[in-house]
């Protein structure tokens, strides 16, 4: 009995954990990469990403929105992003091409933490570029070697430009690393805007001191503006990316399902040996009744002792299971021989186990209550 509850607990707490792994690491992944806590563009720009559909007067935009809001702005940036095509002797690729600003880009977004080969940007000015590597394994380029790119300006004129590869990046999501490429914001600004220093830009980008405030300031951003004519359109991560939010909300539920069935099935198994144990001791707790202890008392012994059964076996459930995690979230478990399949889904290789002490108590109160109700279950047939 200790053996089935220690064995099916923890596997029920290790599955939780690999799955609350997957979901805060491609949340934290997206975040890094492409998903800011707040994101404002022109109100058209979403539908479709033209590159005359961009922001006006960018830095008092951004200066304005930092000077009321310092307190819970970590930090804000803007970029340029446009659709374009890679040009290949053999075939050509679509990218979404993003100009972003060198210094500011890695306070908000943090791609440069998953760069894999090379550097990250280190001249505003210059034709570099940085690709991913499904890209660069297609296209069979390495560091140094160059990327041809076409995108349209916003006079809507093709614009064709060589930039040199600095930067090869890989993460787990290989829709992104497909078609995601990263150049110097005043490299691109010139091409897509015609001229430098335009104060034009596509997106701006906000991480905030606590994502949970997202839709508060989102709110006092737009109502700054209303007075002003000045038409954005502010979004935040929960809207950008639902299937994350959806998943965070649902954690718990999916806990609750998964951890209720396992003891489910301990609970049926746990009635059956205490009620067994209880047959072959039936004349001994008749005894007790007849001597003057109260009916209440003796069912009482009995859902006592169903529930240290489990108060033993926890202990060790959660020794087994917290190592493991502990494990597993510095080291990771490898999956390589399903890598193809968690990339098409957006999921690294390489998952980190997570596990919040919250859940234990869960457990903890779920196991407790299994226990009693066997336990109780048990001891109102004891005296039919």
């Amino acid at each position: 009995m200790l053996f089935s509850v220690i064995f099916g607990v923890s596997l029920g707490l290790l599955g939780v954990g690999i799955i609350n792994g997957l979901v805060v690491q491609r949340q934290i992944e997206k975040m890094d990469t492409s998903l800011p806590h707040l994101k404002i563009t022109h109100p058209n720009y979403q539908s479709d990403k033209q590159a005359n559909f961009y922001i006006s007067n960018t830095e008092y935009i951004i200066s304005k929105i930092f000077k009321e809001n310092k307190n819970e702005i970590e930090a804000i940036t803007k970029r340029i992003n446009i659709r374009g095509m890679i040009l290949h002797a053999k075939q050509n690729f679509p990218a979404d091409i993003y100009g972003v600003d060198i210094i500011n880009e890695k306070k908000v977004l943090k791609l440069s933490k998953y760069i894999q080969k090379g550097n990250y940007l280190s001249q505003k000015t210059s034709p570099t570029i940085i690709v991913g590597q499904i890209v660069a394994q297609k296209l069979q380029k390495k560091i140094n070697d160059t990327l041809q790119i076409q995108c349209v300006n916003i006079e809507n004129k093709s614009v064709l430009f060589t930039c040199k590869i600095v930067g090869i990046y890989h993460i787990g999501q290989e829709q992104f690393s497909k078609t995601h490429l990263f150049m110097p914001f005043d490299f691109l600004e010139k091409h897509i805007f015609l001229k430098e220093n335009q104060d034009f830009s596509h997106q701006i980008s906000i991480k905030l001191k606590e994502k949970k405030e997202a839709n508060y300031i989102k709110k006092r951003i737009k109502k700054s503006f209303e007075n002003q004519k000045i038409d954005l359109q502010i979004s935040t991560w929960i809207e950008n990316a639902p299937d994350l939010a959806y998943w965070s909300l649902i954690l718990d539920v999916f806990f609750f399902t998964f951890l209720g069935l396992i003891f489910f099935a301990l609970g049926i198994t746990l009635f059956n040996l205490m009620a067994m144990s209880v047959w072959s001791r039936k004349e001994e707790l008749y005894r007790l009744y007849v001597l003057g202890i109260p009916k209440k008392k003796v069912q009482l012994l009995i859902i006592f002792e169903t529930i240290l059964l489990l108060i033993v076996a926890l202990p060790l459930c959660f020794l087994i299971c917290y190592s493991t995690i502990f494990y597993f979230q510095m080291y990771g478990l490898d999956l390589n021989f399903w890598n193809q399949a968690l990339s098409v889904w957006g999921y690294n290789s390489k998952i980190y186990l997570f596990l919040s002490l919250q859940y234990y108590f869960y457990t903890l109160f779920l196991a407790f209550f299994t226990s009693l109700l066997a336990g109780f279950l048990v001891s109102r047939n004891v005296f039919k």
